[in-house]
């Protein structure tokens, strides 16, 4: 009977070692248990990231590994939301250039307001 309960904690404290190295983290992350992971970004910021990506995971990616290779000590859930703050600024640049480029754009407080 100890031997089987040895087993099993043995067992438990290799998987857990596991799922908080590389390969493990992973693994974790295709099966989709992510909720397990210390630092994992919420459901909601990977929803969205995705949403802004046009549903292009590979771009998602590509803008997570750009944020990682800047800061590769941050969490999952801190990458996600400076990709995100990204996605916000480059939509706020082009709404920005875009009200310049059609003219009606002008200054903060609209044309007239000097004086």
């Amino acid at each position: 009977m100890i031997e089987a309960l040895m087993a099993v904690l043995v067992a438990g404290a290799v998987a857990a070692i596991f799922v908080t190295m590389g390969p493990g983290q992973r693994l974790v992350k295709r099966v989709g248990l992510r909720r397990l992971q210390k630092g994992a970004a919420p459901d909601e910021d990977r929803d969205y990231l995705l949403q802004a990506c046009a549903g292009d995971a590979t771009e998602v990616e590509a803008r997570l590994e750009a944020v990682r290779v800047r800061y590769p000590d941050w969490s999952e859930a801190q990458l996600y939301r400076r990709a995100i703050r990204a996605v916000m600024n480059e939509r706020s640049a082009a709404d920005e250039g875009g009200t310049e480029a059609d003219g009606a754009g002008g200054s903060a407080a609209g044309p007239g307001s000097e004086r």
